[in-house]
């Protein structure tokens, strides 16, 4: 997995390079097929399938919702409750839906 144009080096045997974005990246422009959304502080959060085109969310991993018109996620599955409610850069630009092709959560854009 490597970051937006940079190579992820030597790939395995019949191993694929993956892109990855972050939500600020993706409000810009599309992101590609098969790609990974990918924060830095609150790492990997999900992914745009190649068969749709649609920011889905690692429902295991991350929650998003709207609050006081704004998309926020918190972060499952912690010990303790620390990343609640937290707003990417970018976040203004998203808001929760559901995938129309695979009926789960996604963030689609924003008119």
């Amino acid at each position: 997995v490597g970051g937006s144009g940079q190579s992820a080096g030597p790939a395995a045997a019949g191993a694929e390079a993956v892109e990855r974005f972050a939500l600020a990246a993706a409000a810009r422009t599309r992101p590609a097929p098969g790609s990974l959304w990918y924060e830095p502080w609150l790492g990997h959060l999900g992914g745009v399938p190649a068969d749709c085109g649609e920011l889905h969310l690692n429902t295991a991993r991350v929650h998003a919702r709207l609050l006081d018109g704004a998309t926020v996620l918190t972060l499952l599955r912690r010990r303790r409750p620390t990343l609640v409610h937290v707003r990417p850069e970018g976040a203004g630009s998203f808001a929760p839906a559901a995938c129309p092709r695979h009926g789960v959560p996604t963030l689609g854009r924003t008119p």
